[in-house]
């Protein structure tokens, strides 16, 4: 065995190219080159294969921040990458329950609703409704959300009358109606540190008629559901 030490090893050819390779039963194998502008590329081997050691991986300059890591065959990207699309967590609000507006013809917060502390300080949220909904009378039934925060602004989205995120028109006490939309919300923060809560809220548009989500006019367990869905994007 030959041991080589030198500080630096550049090639022979002014501008060149360095390529190191292996050996296979004495035959060269080509693995990588380092160009003249220190760009390192397989172009010799498209085969190359690059493996991160266990326990290892590519950390940042610091030499503690991970990007690529792997553990037990599962690779893993770390918390500093971002813009990849990444999703971070998904929870969840389920019941059988109703949740019902009062007579008045004003836009009302439902019990409906799922608190999320984000991974992320800047991320990108997936909300999506899928209810059922009716009302006592025939009239307008329409829904929109609100998120709200000690990290954000309150924000709106679709509790207008005229810009909902749903909107149907049941035409009596025993009208079921579909209620589903999802809405991509990026709250444009960068330092959002404590939890967001993403509210549901319900008008009928007709004072004296009450609304209801995840039943018929009011009756829980009957055809009875609602999922209000939040997932986390990076």
């Amino acid at each position: 065995m030959s041991l080589l030490k030198a500080n630096t090893i550049k090639p022979v050819t002014s501008g060149g190219t360095l390529s190191l390779q292996g050996d296979s039963g004495g035959s060269a194998v080509d693995c990588l080159n380092i160009t003249s502008a220190g760009d390192v590329d397989f172009t010799g081997n498209t085969d190359a294969k690059i493996k991160l050691p266990s326990a290892g991986g590519i950390y940042e300059s610091n030499g503690s921040t991970p990007v690529l890591t792997e553990s037990g065959g599962v690779v893993a990207l770390g918390s500093a990458v971002t813009g990849v699309g990444k999703v971070l967590q998904i929870v969840q609000f389920t019941s059988t329950a109703s949740f019902a507006t009062t007579t008045a013809d004003a836009w009302e917060a439902l019990s409906v609703f799922k608190a999320v502390t984000p991974k992320a300080t800047a991320s990108t949220f997936l909300v999506e409704l899928s209810a059922i909904g009716s009302a006592g009378a025939s009239t307008w039934l329409r829904t929109g959300m609100k998120a709200t925060g000690s990290s954000i602004s309150t924000t709106a989205f679709g509790v207008v009358d005229d810009y909902p995120l749903s909107r149907s028109d049941p035409v009596s006490e025993n009208d079921i109606e579909r209620i589903a939309w999802n809405i991509i919300v990026d709250l444009d923060q960068s330092n959002i540190a404590d939890a967001i809560t993403f509210t549901v809220f319900m008008n009928t548009g007709t004072g004296g008629v009450q609304g209801y989500l995840g039943s018929r006019s009011g009756v829980s367990g009957t055809l009875a559901w609602t999922f209000l869905t939040v997932t986390e994007i990076a």
